[in-house]
């Protein structure tokens, strides 16, 4: 899903224009998310996971996917926690971010 030397790109969140240089972390990153995604035994969550990887916004994955909206955002924590905990364990959050963590 990534252009072979491709080294930043422009996403939107909340309307605002980010620049993203794509480094070795986000690569593994995007690793990750794939190896979650190939590793998921349900269609539907697959596809809904595959939506989030491509960045498809929240109302066209719940058009898109089985689910009604509370479920939808549970689904999607649930999947972002995972790719967390992943880059957790290899070593791709140091100890001061998960402290720093806002909880609740």
């Amino acid at each position: 899903m990534m252009r072979d030397g491709k080294t930043e790109c422009v996403v939107y969140i909340s309307k605002a224009k980010e620049k993203i240089v794509i480094d070795d972390d986000v690569l593994s990153v995007i690793a990750i998310m794939d190896e979650i995604i190939e590793n998921e035994q349900t269609e539907w969550r697959k596809k809904f996971f595959v939506g989030i990887r491509k960045g498809c916004n929240d109302i066209y994955n719940i058009h898109n996917c089985p689910m009604e909206r509370t479920t939808y955002y549970a689904a999607k924590k649930a999947f972002i926690d995972k790719i967390y905990e992943c880059c957790i364990y290899k070593g791709l959050v140091d100890y001061d971010d998960i402290l720093n963590t806002i909880l609740g």
